[in-house]
């Protein structure tokens, strides 16, 4: 759990990992110091429904 200050030139676009692969919800690969972070986008990690399904089952 952190956030970070990734410069432009730090980050790549994420690589092809197939076609059968949805890669939608990632944004690219930040570079920090000497590790790669996957930079995601949070409004597509998960769909409508899977967030609703989610939700339903934390209530309970």
């Amino acid at each position: 759990q952190e956030v970070l200050d990734i410069e432009a030139t730090q980050i790549d676009p994420p690589p092809p990992l197939g076609a059968n692969v949805d890669t939608s919800f990632i944004l690219g690969l930040g570079k920090v110091k000497d590790e790669v972070k996957i930079l995601l986008d949070v409004d597509k990690v998960l769909s409508a429904a899977e967030l609703s399904e989610l939700e339903q089952s934390l209530q309970g």
